[in-house]
């Protein structure tokens, strides 16, 4: 052929659009002869399209397009001069940029996939809600930590011996059917009286009579806690039953009430506890327990025609009871243990308890106690009764056989006496009725202008002292001198220039520190130390000299009505000198009985009981 080959390449198009299309070099049919060695080349269709994926491939294909259509005019293409004429005749097809039409398509199509995307999720989340709902509504236990399994709730057995019955509401069926009526959780009102009873009775059966609840609580987490479910919970009407069964009993209200292990005496009201504690009891007791109401029992209709055989039973039942009792009483001894009171101040416990109330003797007081019941009842057989107050002086010596009287003149009040006071304690001492001096001493608590006065006072007692009756010392320092040091050596200098070195001493409330305990029981051998319920704010010096003092020379008192005992009590009475020793014997060896009855040996062997 004669025509350039510059001219024998043509851009053809299927559509006007050319920005749309496949671009394909054509050369131009009358320029092609049939003859001609490449005409099936020329009329091969255009390549495929690239895939979509490949756009920088399709980009790269425009570049050498648009390198072709300027060779097409004998310029030069690339660094290496080419031209069209050195090209092969090859179809180059070209991807164009999306139209406007297409990219609305593309974005109608992510819309459509991202809303079905979020259908997808919300209704992933309604089944998961929906399937929470059922799983509480369902009989079904909670979900293991880590297991992603449910597993059904099976029926509970009865925790009760002998009870076959089996449900998943064990709860209910114990109140119904073993459980009394106090127990239950009412909002309105709580029996704590009842329960008190109740808990002493249990207490009485298990543990031993005339033993503190707190023993009860003991045998529980030695026997029971063990048989309590893990599962177990505590309900917010159980809560305020507890805590206020601590206020009740004046325990110490914790912060997080558990059963497992239980955080205070206090959870023995719950159902599951009473429910492992009757299964320790004989099947009459715990149908005792189940119509349990105060300390009495309900008591069955009343029949007239068995009216006359009740009676009789009843009156063969008294004669068992109070011939069993005697015979307890033969065998075992007294139920309480006994116990005596070195120190207290009848006429200001009688006055705060009861103005004109008409009680007289110690024995009144202690059986009239109006505060909460003691952590360990005891037996009070005696005690000394302190008459300190010249407005309150006995007007009768006589008491009962253990009681002794002790008149004497407080360190506070002694700068106020006159000479009238001082004959009255004269003759208060040389009476047989009364058993000691005191009390007297120096009181550092008042102010500093009254001290003088309180020396002089403190020197003239001391020449009312007898070798035969004790001397009662009220020795107390500043609030900076925590141990009274100064004090002590003071009262101890004019004891020496006053007193016989034989002379029987009563320290009470002692709050000194070892070398005080020396110093005093080698000046006088016959000096004893008494303890009051303020050996719970005692700190490591004190403590230290409480566990050095002898056996033979440790007394116990309650100084009622004041040192209450347990704080947030509002009166105190000999009745509480269990207490005392309960928080006494926390500093020595031996246990509670052990640490009365070694007291009140040495309280009758100083005051001669």
């Amino acid at each position: 052929m004669a025509t350039s080959s510059t001219h024998l390449f043509q851009f053809t198009s299927d559509s006007e659009d050319t920005s749309s299309e496949d671009y394909v070099i054509k050369p131009p049919v009358a320029a092609v002869s049939r003859t001609d060695p490449h005409f099936d080349k020329w009329l091969m269709p255009p390549p495929p399209t690239p895939s979509k994926t490949s756009r920088r491939p399709q980009a790269t294909q425009r570049e050498q397009a648009i390198s072709t259509l300027s060779g097409a005019t004998g310029q030069p293409i690339g660094d290496q001069g080419k031209t069209m004429e050195s090209l092969e005749p090859v179809g180059i097809v070209v991807k164009p940029k999306l139209t406007k039409a297409s990219k609305r398509r593309q974005r109608r199509q992510r819309l459509a996939r991202r809303i079905s995307e979020e259908n997808q999720e919300r209704e992933g989340k309604n089944r998961n809600e929906k399937q929470c709902k059922e799983e509480e509504t369902s009989p079904w236990k909670e979900r293991e930590k880590g297991a992603g399994t449910f597993f059904p709730r099976k029926p509970t057995p009865c925790p009760l011996p002998g009870c076959l019955h089996e449900s998943k509401g064990v709860k209910e069926h114990c109140f119904r059917k073993h459980l009394p009526r106090c127990l239950r959780e009412d909002p309105r009102c709580v029996d704590y009286d009842s329960i008190i009873d109740l808990l002493e009775f249990l207490t009485g059966k298990l543990v031993g009579p005339s033993m503190p609840i707190v023993a009860l609580f003991e045998y529980f987490l030695a026997h029971g806690s063990a048989r309590v479910p893990l599962s177990a919970k505590i309900t917010e009407g159980c809560q305020r039953t507890i805590e206020g069964l601590c206020r009740r009993m004046d325990w110490e209200v914790p912060r997080k009430l558990r059963l497992s292990p239980p955080s205070t005496p206090a959870v023995l009201v719950h159902w599951r506890v009473i429910a492992v504690l009757l299964s320790d009891l004989t099947p009459l007791d715990r149908e005792r327990v189940r119509k349990w109401k105060g300390k009495a029992i309900e008591e069955p209709p009343h029949r007239p025609a068995a009216a006359a055989a009740a009676a009789a039973a009843l009156e063969r039942l008294a004669s068992l009871q109070v011939s069993r009792r005697q015979e307890a009483v033969i065998t075992r001894g007294p139920l309480l243990p006994q116990a005596m009171d070195a120190h207290f101040h009848l006429d200001q416990a009688i006055n705060q308890f009861r103005r004109g109330s008409g009680f007289t003797t110690s024995s009144q007081l202690i059986s009239a106690n109006p505060g909460v019941r003691p952590l360990v009842p005891v037996q009070v057989v005696g005690g000394v009764e302190v008459y300190s107050d010249p407005e309150c002086y006995p007007q009768d010596l006589v008491r009962e056989p253990g009681w002794k009287v002790a008149v004497g003149l407080h360190p506070k009040v002694a700068a106020d006496a006159g000479m009238q006071v001082f004959r009255k304690i004269r003759s208060f001492v040389a009476s047989p009725h009364v058993a000691a001096l005191g009390e007297i001493g120096l009181d550092r608590t008042v102010s500093s202008d009254r001290w003088l006065w309180q020396e002089q006072a403190f020197r003239e007692l001391l020449k009312l002292a007898n070798p035969n009756k004790p001397i009662i010392l009220h020795i107390c320092g500043t609030e900076e001198d925590k141990y009274a040091s100064d004090t002590y050596a003071l009262a101890l200098l004019s004891m020496r220039e006053a007193c016989d070195p034989l002379q029987r001493i009563h320290l009470h409330n002692f709050m000194g520190n070892i070398y005080t305990f020396r110093r005093w029981s080698q000046a006088f051998p016959n000096c004893y130390f008494s303890f009051s319920a303020m050996v719970a704010s005692f700190d490591c010096v004190q403590a230290n000299a409480l566990s050095q003092i002898p056996n033979d020379r440790i007394l116990l008192e309650t100084d009622s009505p004041y040192l209450m005992p347990r704080p947030g009590q509002r009166f105190n009475t000999p009745a509480y000198i269990g207490d005392v020793a309960l928080v006494v014997v926390k500093h020595r060896s031996g246990d509670v009985q052990q640490l009365l009855q070694t007291a009140m040996a040495n309280t009758r062997h100083l005051y001669r009981c």
